[in-house]
């Protein structure tokens, strides 16, 4: 850092010490902090003003990603991680994108883009690159999980033209949150459904809870419905029952783990929630038409 100021600044070498002097006593607060302590600032700021509420709303949330991406980035800085195995994190991104589920997709994504303005030293013409690249993914993964094609292609070309355009690194940032926003939402057509704040719920607590022993019951109570009426609204809206569902995420969860991981059949079977290894192996065979084992040995086989 000192160097990088000297230079930038065309400063004498020999106030290299003070200069290092004066930095030492800078308090240094860890990235997390800054970022609640951010939140709670806008808290306070949103209940004084009344006017341009959006538009502070809107830079707030910029605000918010660029913490997030410092975070991944200071975490690379301080434990000297291989910055070039983002290819990991791009499948569990594409995972998330096809479940539906917007709030783990948005924190990989961040922890992703943090990888690529470190690995490419916030060189713009390449991070506009990888953004493109994974833009391609994201509308790829989005039209699997069951968005319309038509859409997510047009939505695709309107990304790319914004992204010509674009000059500074936190806007192609927020460009890429946001075109992820509605590739994700695409996936299950929010927008035409009769309760999307519900299923939106619903499906967020299922892709943070699906290790757990989580029933319809447990879903319903959670949304204060009759387990009932909330099984009917489900599969009105989801095109398939609460278990389907669940197992799908589960199945696609254990993908990885089976491709990525030494776990037994049986460890990724309690790992992504199953109670034993045979209904396990029987989910999995009637969803993929493969048993795990046959999974597992075709992706070693692809390496």
């Amino acid at each position: 850092m000192v160097d990088d100021i000297i230079e930038k600044f065309s400063l004498d070498i020999h106030l290299r010490g003070i200069i290092d002097s004066h930095l030492r006593t800078i308090q240094v607060i860890e990235p997390s902090k800054v970022r609640h302590l951010s939140k709670l600032l806008f808290i306070v700021v949103c209940s004084i003003i009344e006017q341009e509420k959006y538009e502070l709303y809107e830079r707030n949330k910029k605000s918010l990603q660029q913490s997030q991406i410092g975070e991944s980035i200071h975490g690379l800085k301080q434990t000297d991680r291989d910055v070039f195995y983002t290819y990991e994190i791009e499948k569990e991104l594409l995972l998330k994108v096809r479940s539906g589920d917007i709030i783990g997709a948005k924190n990989i994504l961040n922890d992703l883009l943090g990888h690529i303005l470190f690995a490419s030293g916030s060189n713009i013409d390449i991070i506009k690159t990888r953004t493109s690249e994974l833009c391609t993914l994201l509308s790829r993964a989005s039209v699997e999980g069951g968005a319309d094609f038509n859409k997510i292609f047009s939505l695709n070309s309107d990304f790319l033209t914004k992204l010509n355009k674009i000059k500074s690194v936190e806007d192609l940032s927020y460009l890429i949150i946001n075109i992820l926003d509605i590739f994700t939402e695409n996936v299950f057509k929010f927008s035409e459904s009769k309760n999307p704040v519900l299923i939106k719920k619903c499906i967020a607590y299922i892709n943070e809870h699906y290790k757990e022993n989580i029933t319809l019951d447990t879903i319903a109570n959670m949304v204060h419905l009759n387990a009932s009426y909330f099984s009917s609204v489900f599969k009105k809206e989801m095109g398939a029952s609460f278990s389907s569902y669940l197992n799908k995420i589960r199945i696609e969860q254990s993908k990885l783990l089976l491709k990525n991981t030494d776990y037994s059949i049986l460890n990724i079977a309690l790992e992504i929630g199953f109670e034993d290894q045979s209904y396990f192996s029987k989910v999995f065979k009637s969803l993929t038409n493969m048993t795990p084992k046959q999974y597992k040995q075709r992706g070693s086989l692809s390496l």
